[in-house]
């Protein structure tokens, strides 16, 4: 009969977890199906897996962080190294620039009064000045006189400066050196 139609209707909807009925039995089965859906991402067999990659990521970060402060430690070392070396090249550079200013004065003791060039063979006037023979010799030619002093001079008053003589010849062998 057309009742008995609507009650199987009416129990099916009351089992339906959609109907909305408020039934203990459709409640129960509603909430047994939502917590399979919402555990139905849940494996326990492929969390062991995942757990062992988070560790084994773990200890590659933690391996590679003691890698970088080992590179870190080693390089503040070198910072400290090339430090005390850019300090040991600033006090060489001072001591060559000053070694550069007695070389230069040296050069300036070295050189003719006259041609104010560096000497090739030094010879000594009796009034104690230095001269290069060729150009003192020239100048006595010309005027037969001491070119500071102005007294009267001679080719054989003139004596070799042997001091003067070994320290041209040194730097000479100097600027030889430099210039190889």
């Amino acid at each position: 009969c057309s009742c008995l139609g609507r009650r199987e209707n009416s129990r099916s909807m009351e089992s339906s977890p959609y109907s909305g009925n408020s039934d203990n039995d459709t409640n129960s089965t509603s909430a047994n199906e939502n917590s399979e859906t919402v555990l139905s991402w849940y494996k326990p067999w492929k969390y062991p897996k995942e757990i062992w990659n988070l560790k084994d990521t773990i200890s590659k970060l933690s391996s590679t962080e003691k890698e970088l402060q080992s590179t870190q430690s080693r390089l503040n070392n070198e910072i400290k190294q090339h430090k005390k070396t850019k300090k040991s090249l600033e006090k060489a550079n001072k001591k060559i620039q000053k070694m550069e200013i007695r070389l230069e004065k040296l050069e300036k003791r070295l050189e003719c009064p006259i041609s104010l060039e560096v000497m090739h063979d030094p010879v000594i006037t009796p009034s104690g000045n230095t001269f290069d023979r060729r150009i003192i010799e020239e100048h006595i030619d010309r005027s037969g006189d001491d070119p500071l002093t102005r007294r009267r001079l001679n080719r054989h008053s003139l004596v070799p400066n042997r001091i003067v003589k070994d320290l041209v010849g040194d730097h000479q062998e100097d600027h030889k050196e430099h210039a190889d």
